[in-house]
């Protein structure tokens, strides 16, 4: 178990090196030399955990999604209706995401991904199209139930994402906007989950 605690701990040190490179200098101008001094690890602990440089950005979406898919699974445990779940994940989701620390990230991916292609496609597959497939799989799940009257989960979970970050998403990349304070995540959250289950809701939900 202390095994386990100090491997996370290490990785975790490792991901918080990169993160601060990679928005200082780039990723081009990250290597993984500089990665290890900030950590104070090994090269091969890198390799080890993430399997090179393109790893640590795969990493870092990764863990995003990783703390959505245990945050939806723990709201929708929780003795309350879809609305209110709904609610929960879409607050959690917006404060991750539009963070100036994932900013940062998404923003240097946009700028290198004409120099790295491959960066672009990994980051999109483990983490916005990851976070999707999990929320459509919610949504299949809640269906069975008869909690929602969904045919196709896979877009009403686009739609969802769709509504909940379009505009802000958008917005924050470029500069436009600061991240929104909680009272602002909250009334849009409600406006997203209301126009959702408006369309999506069985009756009586």
């Amino acid at each position: 178990m202390r095994t386990q605690r100090n491997a996370q701990a290490r990785r975790r040190q490792i991901l918080a090196a990169a993160s601060s490179l990679i928005q200082e200098k780039g990723y081009g101008g990250t290597s993984l030399d500089a990665v290890v001094e900030r950590a104070g690890c090994s090269k091969s602990a890198i390799y080890e955990f993430f399997g090179g440089k393109e790893g640590l950005i795969s990493a870092l979406s990764e863990d995003i999604v990783e703390e959505l898919s245990l945050a939806l699974s723990g709201f929708a445990d929780a003795p309350r209706g879809l609305d209110r779940v709904l609610q929960s994940y879409a607050e959690h989701a917006m404060t991750l995401i539009l963070d100036e620390k994932h900013i940062a990230i998404v923003r240097v991916v946009v700028s290198e991904v004409w120099r790295f292609p491959k960066l672009g496609e990994a980051y999109f597959e483990r983490g916005p199209a990851a976070v999707q497939k999990h929320f459509a799989d919610f949504l299949t799940r809640q269906t069975a139930l008869g909690n929602i009257a969904i045919a196709d989960p896979a877009r009403a979970s686009r739609h969802f994402w769709g509504l909940m970050l379009w505009d802000a998403l958008h917005a924050r990349l470029v500069g436009a906007r600061e991240a929104p304070d909680p009272g602002a995540i909250q009334i849009h959250a409600r406006r997203v989950v209301t126009t959702f289950l408006q369309l999506y809701a069985t009756e009586g939900q």
